[in-house]
């Protein structure tokens, strides 16, 4: 099967720019799996892949943190291995395991860029995904980690900046909670990531400091939500 999103914007002046928000293909394996090549949708949490379009979760915005440059990665380029298997009458395993191009630095100190990128700049591939556990009542409990190397050669950029070297450990895990069952609409989400510098010793050839490191900042992000909803339909014949 494949699958896609195309987003055409046209600006004032005129100009259109074509985007791609997710293209891939899903090859039915087995029963319990399918492999998805191409550029799709995060499958850390559930709130990317599942609930950001504005036709699916109808709130007023999204939550704080879930949107396109928030917390977690959007979209990744590579390929994912997922399925569910019964492990029990009443529950069912799911995963969904991806490795990708992953995250990379911006050009702020504290700024990483995860959007799926067709080219990977730093040649350290992420390694993540989410696993769960579906109760027959449609409960779910699921828990997500990605793991990334980030590196940038720095020196004189395209744009004229020069940018020192970087090299830090992206990190990611959290956990989410799901109910939909007839009107009702339960959720719950939490994400915690950071990006730990990797500084490289010292030698008698080097006076780099460790404060001097590679040009990354130590940084944390956490974000989460719940959301209640209910389904007016069904009050009436009408």
């Amino acid at each position: 099967m494949f699958e896609s999103e195309l987003e055409i914007e046209t600006s004032n002046e005129g100009e259109t720019a074509i985007a791609v928000e997710y293209s891939q293909l899903n090859f039915l394996l087995h029963d319990n799996m399918t492999l998805v090549v191409g550029k799709f949708l995060s499958p850390i949490g559930q709130f990317q892949e599942r609930l950001h379009p504005s036709w699916i979760n109808r709130s007023v915005n999204m939550p704080a943190g879930f949107m396109h440059g928030g917390v977690q990665p959007s979209s990744d380029v590579g390929f994912m291995l997922r399925g569910g298997v019964p492990v029990a009458d009443n529950f069912t395993f799911t995963y969904a395991l991806a490795v990708g191009n992953g995250p990379r630095f911006g050009h702020d100190e504290d700024e990483l860029e995860l959007e799926g990128f067709g080219k990977d700049n730093d040649s350290n591939k992420s390694f993540g995904g989410r696993l769960a556990m579906v109760h027959k009542s449609s409960l779910e409990l699921g828990f997500s980690y990605l793991n990334a190397g980030l590196n940038s050669e720095g020196g004189l950029q395209p744009d004229g900046d020069v940018e020192p070297a970087k090299n830090a450990n992206y990190r990611l895990w959290g956990a989410d909670l799901a109910y939909s069952k007839g009107p009702w609409d339960i959720r719950a989400e939490y994400l915690n990531s950071k990006s730990t510098p990797l500084v490289a010793e010292a030698t008698e050839h080097s006076e780099e400091t460790e404060e001097e490191g590679h040009g990354a900042e130590p940084v944390s992000w956490e974000t989460w939500y719940a959301q209640v909803a209910y389904r007016l339909s069904g009050i009436s014949d009408n």
